[in-house]
């Protein structure tokens, strides 16, 4: 009897909490006579749009879309006069792109359109997601959520720092953009505050979730997808049996069958199946730039080791005039990719701008014994959930930077020589909002200085990082600092010069060793943090920052095989 009265009080509780992720506030249902005045529903879309951060675009823009004083009708409702609002300004654009005649400006333009595309995409699924609620999987059904919502307000913002980044005419074309996306924005922005103030309502019945739930799994890997996965953890790759298998001659260094760029367009036949496609890439350098498109969902990309298998690229934003995106050796806009022991360079020099080894646009992608070098702008771990784990990454300015919700964790992170003048920084996150669900967490890496980096010269300067964005979020835990770590540890934007984002941005530094692990040195921001390990730290760990405390929301890492620890780890000594 006590566990049924418990099953149908949790029931309930639940039935509540789903109320509110639909209007975040009790709103009475009853039909509405054609004759009946609109005012009770102009009230109920007010009391709906309450938390919101811009209220009166949500008013507005709800209120002239429906009559209904339904909760479910009007969350419908705002997530569709939302993606009507960007497909709008996404048509407008066209016309503005056809108007400018300068190349870069036409590139970004190109590349923004795609972006929005993205944020309309990440809007319906998380709409059909919450529309298709099971009350047994409601945190992670919040954590999604706001993933996706996270990624839909940075995919608005990427559109514009590409249009800003091509010079004049970029820059005026951004800011007729800025107002063609402004209502669409905002109410973006709008669905991602409602749904995060479900956030407390739901973990403040964690506990009686916990017994419901029992010890019900995620069952988005089938037993096929662990199968494979358990394969490759305890096989090497010679006795694997790949999808598809890349190699190289070795006397005449050309491609004996596939190229990986062929490889991939196979892939694309396991669409809509939920099973691994694994790509073996065979030792050797293999000069290609690859896109793994989002009709290439699972792909597997597994090397003889980083420094044997090598994907290598030199495309840059200096000299190549393309945008920062397209410099991407290897771009990933496909979820649940994985890359094992296999390299990704981008061998264009410090001199040459932003120039991407590879580009993570992936949720829940996973990174195991990689490479990742460049100079400027290496890894861009863009949006979604990410996770890398030992792995080298080497560079010189935000060689670690994006939206991403990443975790770097047991990786070497190589500072490489730049331009005389230029200032080295490890991380440049990128958060827009205050609410979104993104930050860089390095946890139990070391930093250390490259071969060729000039350790005894002291106008050369490294720093922890910089707040790229407004609310830039970055915690480096218990990693080794080495003394080439300027004392005042971070940096602002501008090489010093550029004070915007340092009162709004989050930056936290716990549990440090080396020379540099001090903090008496540090800047004096606002937006420096200082945390104990029961406070803020706790919400970074990351068996709480990916599963954000629902059983299964790490589980993609654990079925991947590979070494990972969610907690905390006693910081490494060199």
């Amino acid at each position: 009897m006590e566990s049924k009265r418990a099953a149908v009080i949790g029931s309930c509780i639940l039935v509540l909490v789903i109320g509110v992720i639909c209007a975040f506030v009790y709103v009475k249902t009853r039909p509405i006579h054609q004759n009946e005045d609109a005012a009770k529903s102009l009230k109920a879309v007010e009391v709906f749009c309450e938390p919101t951060r811009y209220k009166e675009t949500c008013v507005r823009s709800i209120s002239s879309a429906t009559n209904s004083t339904n909760a479910t009708e009007l969350i419908n409702v705002g997530f569709q006069v939302t993606m009507k609002e960007i497909k709008i300004a996404q048509e407008k654009s066209i016309a503005l792109q056809k108007a400018i005649a300068d190349p870069a400006t036409t590139d970004a333009f190109e590349t923004c359109v795609s972006y929005l595309d993205k944020s309309v995409y990440d809007l319906e699924r998380s709409l059909a997601r919450m529309n298709s609620f099971d009350k047994d999987d409601l945190p992670l059904l919040v954590d999604d959520v706001k993933t996706w919502l996270t990624a839909a307000v940075s995919y608005q913002h990427t559109c514009l720092d590409l249009l800003e980044n091509t010079g004049e005419n970029g820059e005026k074309a951004a800011e007729q953009m800025r107002q063609l996306m402004k209502v669409g924005s905002e109410l973006t922005t709008n669905t991602l505050r409602m749904v995060d103030q479900v956030t407390g309502v739901v973990e403040d019945f964690s506990g009686l979730n916990r017994r419901l739930l029992g010890e019900s799994e995620s069952n988005e890997l089938d037993d096929y997808w662990r199968r494979r996965l358990d394969q490759v953890a305890r096989t090497t790759p010679q006795n694997l049996i790949p999808s598809a298998t890349v190699e190289l001659d070795p006397k005449t260094k050309k491609y004996v069958n596939l190229t990986i760029k062929a490889a991939l367009i196979l892939a694309n036949k396991t669409r809509g199946r939920n099973v691994p496609f694994i790509i073996y890439v065979k030792k050797g350098e293999y000069h290609e730039n690859i896109e793994v498109r989002d009709n290439m969902r699972n792909v597997m990309l597994i090397g003889d080791g980083p420094t044997e298998t090598k994907i290598i690229g030199n495309r840059n934003r200096k000299f190549d005039n393309i945008n920062i995106d397209k410099s991407a050796t290897v771009s990933v806009d496909t979820d649940h990719f994985i890359a094992k022991d296999i390299g990704f360079e981008n061998t264009a020099g410090p001199d040459a701008d932003a120039a991407v080894a590879i580009r993570v646009n992936s949720d829940r992608s996973l990174f195991y014994n990689c490479h990742i070098d460049g100079n400027q702008d290496t890894l861009y771990a863009q949006n979604y959930r990410q996770f890398y784990r030992d792995c080298s990454i080497s560079g010189t300015i935000d060689f670690i930077f994006g939206d991403a919700r990443a975790v770097v964790q047991n990786c070497n992170l190589v500072i490489r020589k730049p331009v005389q003048g230029q200032s080295c920084t490890v991380v440049g996150q990128g958060r827009v909002e205050p609410d979104q669900k993104s930050a860089t967490v390095v946890q139990n890496c070391r930093i250390v200085a490259d071969a060729n980096y000039p350790v005894k010269d002291k106008s050369y300067k490294t720093y922890l990082g910089r707040p790229w964005k407004q609310y830039s979020t970055t915690l480096i835990l218990d990693s080794f600092l080495p003394d080439i770590i300027d004392p005042a540890g971070w940096l602002e934007m501008g090489n010093g010069k550029d004070k915007s984002n340092i009162n709004t941005c989050s930056l936290y530094e716990l549990g440090n060793s080396g020379p540099r692990k001090g903090l008496s040195g540090r800047v004096k921001w606002p937006g420096i943090k200082r945390i104990d390990d029961k406070g803020v730290a706790e919400n970074f760990l990351p068996s709480v920052f990916f599963k954000s405390r629902v059983r299964s929301g790490d589980k993609w890492i654990y079925d991947a095989k590979v070494p990972y620890h969610g907690g905390r780890e006693k910081a490494p000594t060199s």
